[in-house]
């Protein structure tokens, strides 16, 4: 990227007042930095900001500056919380523009059908919905399933919705969301569906009820994003007739956010078993991001605004989701479709 008018100088200036600027925002409306702390941990804090202020002195461009910044969040925690450089007034690498990857559908076996979701992000949605439609007659006469998820770094909740019909038919236990409440927030919350998912009447009313909760509440306090008791026991409005007895969704430390959520949520089911080298990716407790332009105007923040009510007792932040199978290792690698077959052949009883 070609440096801006105004050289090294200005974007160490701006890189130190947007640090700063976003540390401070952070602070005051991050739903995740609202946990309590521990004087070592704010004292520890409050020296990886002071080491990124030094470093800020030593920005040549913006890149590097915005390197330094993002670098500096991790302070606060690992996932939900990053900052981007925009370029004329978009962004680089932005959460709001990125395309989806879509879903796909296709038959391994006269016994097993394989669905790839590569994203929740609100657009597949759609796609995922239509998939079903046009596979029906193999996905009802597979009764191994392998839903791979891989790589997935989530979006929304309600983008795997359409495949809850197949795997949850006596229903879900759903934990919500409570949503912190400042006046910043409130304003994210207005402006969210326009960014995310224009024009989507789900994204309206759901934003909406929430932004009405939110205003009936004093700043500092918090609120249910959904429903007032923090969680209860859902049902898909018509369960297929034809449903997989088994059902192996396959994922990795790529599958963040709601990934980690549809792996919460389907692990429910009998038929469902979660497979897997290791954990999930571990960013999913503060949640539902915002983004915040930062004074320079060349850079935006993403902060959540809401945390699970799963805690204190059941946190995934830093930690991640289990699989429930392990899959073995031989010391070859076992990515793309060659893990996809282990799995298959584990389903189809042929062993590993």
């Amino acid at each position: 990227m070609m440096q801006r008018p105004g050289g090294p100088l200005e974007s160490r200036r701006l890189c130190a007042l947007d640090l700063d600027a976003a540390h401070a925002f952070v602070r005051a409306n991050d739903a995740g930095a609202q946990l309590a702390a521990t004087p070592a941990e704010v004292a520890a804090r409050e020296a990886d900001v002071q080491q990124a202020r030094e470093l800020a002195e030593t920005a040549a461009n913006d890149v590097e500056g915005t390197t330094i910044i993002q670098k500096s969040l991790l302070a606060w925690r690992k996932g939900h919380l990053f900052v981007e450089l925009l370029d004329g007034g978009n962004a680089t690498k932005t959460l709001s523009g990125r395309a989806a990857a879509l879903p796909s559908a296709e038959s391994l076996s006269p016994d097993t059908a394989l669905l790839t979701i590569p994203s929740f992000f609100p657009g597949a949605r759609h796609r995922l919905a239509e998939v079903l439609h046009l596979h029906r007659p193999m996905l009802e006469n597979r009764r191994c399933w392998i839903i791979d998820v891989r790589g997935n770094d989530g979006g929304a909740d309600t983008t795997y919705a359409p495949l809850l019909p197949w795997l949850m038919p006596e229903g879900w236990l759903s934990v919500s969301d409570r949503i912190y409440v400042t006046a910043a927030n409130i304003e994210a919350e207005e402006c969210v569906c326009d960014l995310f998912a224009p024009g989507d009447p789900d994204c309206i009313r759901f934003t909406q009820e929430a932004v009405r909760r939110m205003r009936s509440v004093q700043a500092g306090q918090w609120v249910q994003q959904e429903y007032e008791a923090g969680w209860r026991h859902e049902r898909p409005a018509a369960a297929e007739s034809r449903r997989p007895d088994r059902v192996a969704v396959l994922f990795d430390s790529g599958c963040g956010s709601s990934c980690e959520q549809f792996l919460l949520t389907v692990r429910q089911s009998f038929s469902v078993k979660l497979v897997g080298r290791g954990r999930s990716c571990g960013a999913l407790d503060a949640s539902n991001l915002r983004p915040h332009t930062l004074p320079s105007g060349r850079r935006r923040l993403w902060y959540a605004t809401t945390l699970s009510n799963r805690l204190p007792a059941m946190p995934i932040d830093g930690i991640g989701v289990s699989p429930d199978v392990l899959l073995p290792s031989d010391g070859q690698d076992h990515r793309g479709r060659a893990e996809v077959g282990r799995v298959q052949g584990w389903l189809e009883g042929a062993g590993w």
